[in-house]
């Protein structure tokens, strides 16, 4: 056995680059192979942004686990996990996913805001920019 001092010296450290908010969804469409076609791995993807792969991984399959083991929809966990991140999103961040990943998956504007905390009269005013 070897010193501590000795492996210090050949330590070598390795960072990588968080993931940007395709390569998320793409890693949660994997994980979610049912919903696939759904719009809840691009509405996880700007959610977890700024998570590792194995931080955005490891909710998923936290979310799949609750789901099956309280009999529930995964739907609904999958939209408690953007709830607790749209918590500590700045303004910017939180409106960005409340106004389009969260339209696109059909949620009303009622439960957008719910799930995001930005206001339905923000939410109206973005959506009768774009024509929604």
């Amino acid at each position: 056995l070897l010193d501590l001092a000795v492996w210090r010296r050949f330590e070598m450290v390795i960072n990588f680059p968080l993931p940007s908010r395709e390569h998320l969804a793409a890693v949660v469409r994997d994980l979610l192979e049912s919903l696939e076609s759904s719009p809840w791995p691009d509405i996880l993807g700007v959610a977890l942004s700024g998570s590792s792969f194995s931080d955005a991984a490891q909710r998923v399959r936290r979310a799949r686990r609750m789901s099956a083991l309280n009999g529930g929809n995964v739907e609904q966990e999958l939209g408690a996990i953007v709830k607790a991140t749209a918590e500590s999103l700045g303004r910017d961040a939180k409106q960005d996913l409340a106004l389009r990943p969260m339209r696109d998956a059909g949620l009303s504007r009622r439960q957008a805001s719910e799930i995001t905390g930005v206001s339905r009269a923000t939410i109206r005013k973005h959506d009768q920019k774009i024509g929604a």
